[in-house]
């Protein structure tokens, strides 16, 4: 709320509320809220909803529509398309094919932005841009932001951004031009690289760094420090075996036994043919916990069992599982062989699977659910 005129503060209506030209004629106040008189029926205006009516004729701002928190990780580019929740797109209600002006600002990264016809672009294309302004009506400046591309400079890890200015240019209406500005805030994180088949735990979680007490980045290590690390983070499990040998079952710190996955992560392999992570009859391979998120992508799970009356041989899953051309083989449990999706008692959510492109065989239930 501020003050917007007339005796009481109100808020004003931004170009694309959907209050704007949404009232009626019938039962309307001659006056809003600061006494701006609404347009009479057939006078060619429109009645807003509310207690701000936009005087007639009167040039509606321009809008900014954008992702306000932005996760990538080191050297990966961030697409701003259409296809991504991630996309950046600006509208003026009343400016038409009028030109408007885009003004996009880059800390700690750089700024792919495509030439198109009907477009008046500052730097046309280029990888190595920190600053684009363009110029067009708003459709043709909504195309090209489709394909806007933010890199994150080399190696950087922290915090960037992507400021967006649109200026409306006075079009179209009185009162001169309206501009909306808004930050995009991009944090880009550290990738947690495995570099060795050891089963040992992180030495110290939290510090962003995964490494065990010999400075060796293990898969348990990596685990750790993820689940330590509020938000994503993004395991890259080279071609290898990878053997559970820390004996334990029970904890759920992913010190011991099988792999707890407490906070969002993603787990890349080489191929699930070629990366393997192997509980060796140890325990079960995987444990996702209410609320975490695991991405598993391109690795085989197996080896895995447990005892009467568990489930999940290969993974428990009490959160939300994406299994992407992966497989899950050679695993046991009482229920749920494979994978078993399940609801702790005290939660009413969790327990989701989606496998896309993935195997699911040879694996084995004493009650029911030998794959799933």
């Amino acid at each position: 709320l501020q003050n917007n005129g007339g005796s009481t503060q109100t808020r004003a209506l931004l170009g694309d509320s959907p209050a704007v030209n949404a009232g009626t004629f019938s039962d309307v106040p001659a006056a809003d809220q600061r006494g701006i008189p609404r347009p009479a029926e057939f006078s060619g205006g429109f009645v807003d909803i509310g207690a701000y009516q936009i005087p007639l004729g009167e040039n509606h701002g321009p809008v900014n529509h954008f992702p306000s928190d932005v996760l990538t990780f080191v050297d990966v580019p961030i697409a701003f398309d259409a296809q991504m929740a991630a996309r950046v797109s600006i509208s003026d209600f009343d400016a038409g094919n009028q030109p408007v002006s885009v003004t996009l600002q880059a800390t700690n990264g750089r700024l792919s932005f495509p030439a198109r016809d009907g477009l008046i672009i500052s730097e046309l294309g280029s990888l190595n841009v920190t600053d684009v302004n363009v110029i067009g009506s708003v459709a043709d400046i909504n195309l090209a932001l489709e394909e806007l591309t933010f890199r994150p400079r080399a190696e950087f890890v922290g915090q960037a951004s992507l400021a967006i200015t649109t200026n409306d240019q006075g079009n179209s209406g009185a009162g001169g031009f309206r501009f909306d500005s808004d930050l995009i805030r991009i944090t880009v994180r550290k990738v947690l690289t495995v570099n060795n088949v050891a089963d040992s735990v992180d030495a110290n979680p939290g510090n962003g760094v995964a490494a065990d007490s010999s400075s060796r980045a293990t898969l348990r290590a990596a685990i750790m420090e993820a689940n330590a690390q509020p938000g994503l983070d993004r395991i890259v499990l080279p071609a290898n075996t990878y053997r559970l040998t820390r004996t334990g079952a029970g904890e759920d710190l992913a010190a011991t036994g099988d792999l707890d996955i407490t906070d969002d992560a993603i787990i890349q392999g080489a191929g699930r043919d070629t990366t393997v992570i192997d509980a060796a009859d140890l325990d079960r391979v995987l444990h996702i916990h209410p609320g975490a998120t695991l991405t598993l992508r391109d690795v085989t799970i197996r080896g895995g069992r447990v005892g009467t009356g568990q489930l999940g041989g290969g993974i428990l899953n009490s959160g939300r599982l994406l299994l992407e051309n992966s497989q899950v083989t050679d695993n046991e449990a009482d229920r749920g062989g494979g994978i078993a999706n399940w609801v702790p008692t005290g939660t009413t959510t969790g327990g989701f699977a989606s496998i896309v492109g993935s195997l699911i065989s040879a694996n084995a239930a004493t009650t029911d659910g030998g794959g799933l």
